[in-house]
């Protein structure tokens, strides 16, 4: 299947899982850097449109570990998105990466990167 990010051609509620690797790299950038909002806003709709009702998105990496739930520059960073979500009935949280979730044994508590986890209520 080929498609872009903000124009998933799926039906509505067609995942239960979605796993997007390397995604938020493209589409952060731009509330990141301060260029236009407008595509994360729309590749964030799309994956709240097809996920399930009890469905959980995973995206990943964020970059280092930031604590995007309490860190207030993270906060105002990422409130409109979360919000918007939120209005969708999509919760988004933030989390940690650690070395173990990566299958390695070394330094298994070290933060490694950040994801991000929106479950469709």
């Amino acid at each position: 299947v080929a498609g872009i990010g903000q124009e998933l051609p799926f039906k509505a509620e067609t995942f239960d899982k979605i796993l997007a690797l390397f995604s938020l790299t493209v589409f952060a950038a731009p509330p990141v850097f301060g260029h236009n909002p407008d595509p994360t806003r729309h590749w964030m709709e799309e994956i709240g449109r097809v996920l399930k009702h009890g469905g959980e998105a995973r995206l990943a990496p964020m970059g280092p570990w930031r604590d995007y739930n309490q860190e207030p520059e993270m906060i105002d960073l990422w409130r409109p998105f979360v919000l918007m979500m939120k209005s969708r009935g999509v919760e988004i949280s933030f989390e940690p990466i650690r070395i173990k979730d990566l299958g390695m044994k070394e330094d298994g508590e070290r933060i490694f990167e950040s994801r991000m986890i929106m479950r469709k209520l």
